[in-house]
């Protein structure tokens, strides 16, 4: 599974991931007797290729503008993808993009490409 998402978890923003090479892109879980719930959660953006587990009803997350699309080894969408070009903007989250729209997926093909996860030093006398 690519993310897992607390069932009792809402108001999520999940924008602008790449979830590949697991069945799963997407799942939540919960406790034994609590209910699935979403609300206010939102899924715009990613490139997954898997499938998603999510709320129904109401208390459902909110799934747009995410395709399958297939990246290079670094992860980036593919010349002529249908990731490419096809994001939507997103307030307070879309910086500079490249071509007429954003790109769906973590990385904007032909934009500064950058090396994800954390990266920092131990401070000296920590183990």
């Amino acid at each position: 599974t690519a993310l897992v998402v607390n069932g009792g978890g809402t108001n999520n923003s999940i924008f602008n991931n790449t979830f590949i090479g697991e069945k799963i892109s997407f799942y939540s879980t919960t406790f034994s007797g609590q209910d699935l719930i979403q609300t206010g959660t939102k899924l715009t953006n990613n490139i997954m290729s898997g499938a998603t587990m999510l709320a129904s009803g109401a208390d459902a997350a909110v799934l747009s503008n995410n395709v399958a699309a297939e990246v290079d080894d670094k992860y980036l969408p593919m010349k002529g993808s249908p990731a490419v070009d096809k994001g939507a903007v997103i307030a307070e989250n879309t910086e500079a993009f490249v071509g007429k729209a954003p790109d769906v997926g973590a990385y904007e093909l032909g934009g500064a490409y950058w090396t994800p996860g954390a990266n920092w030093t131990v401070p000296e006398g920590i183990q």
